[in-house]
């Protein structure tokens, strides 16, 4: 079977022999089912160092901020990335999330999740392959605000019996 991730080094030579700075707004940005709404972005890519100053955008019915770099002055590429997101519904982030296949365990939400969330969340990477990147990926996230959601009667069940042994 194929790797998804390749172990080859990555060639990342144009990005040490060009630099730009970079200001794009647009309308919108889509890949279906995703809508970012007048999204901004502040680019500069400077001696094989990639900085995303700022990306600003509408999501659902908040906000989204990024900021990060990627430093590929070197073989080892090392990267970081902030996201913040302001008042987000919690339906169209778990929406997303199953989007992307995350299974939270034995919890799985039943349709109705709703509710003004805030999100936090920085990651750090370093390597010289695809590989090692997603490997080395470590970070930390918080979901602050209220959340609304009636859960699966698997889930229930499940909450039910993990509750039970953690009284034993």
């Amino acid at each position: 079977a194929a790797q998804r991730w390749s172990k080859d080094s990555m060639d990342l030579v144009a990005l040490r022999t060009v630099d730009a700075e970079i200001s794009l707004t647009m309308s919108a940005l889509t890949k279906d089912p995703y809508r970012l709404s007048n999204p901004k972005a502040d680019v500069l890519l400077e001696n094989g160092k990639l900085t995303l100053r700022s990306f600003e955008s509408g999501f659902s019915t908040g906000m989204i901020t990024v900021t990060g770099e990627a430093d590929a002055q070197t073989a080892t590429v090392t990267a970081a990335l902030n996201v913040t997101a302001k008042d987000v519904d919690a339906s169209d982030v778990v929406s997303a999330l199953r989007n992307y296949q995350v299974r939270l365990g034995p919890i799985r939400f039943g349709t109705t999740v709703k509710g003004p969330v805030a999100i936090t969340a920085s990651m750090a990477t370093d390597g010289g392959s695809e590989h090692d990147l997603v490997n080395a990926q470590n970070g930390k996230g918080r979901v602050t605000g209220q959340l609304q959601t009636t859960f699966s009667r698997e889930t229930r069940g499940t909450s039910a019996v993990a509750g039970l042994a953690g009284a034993l």
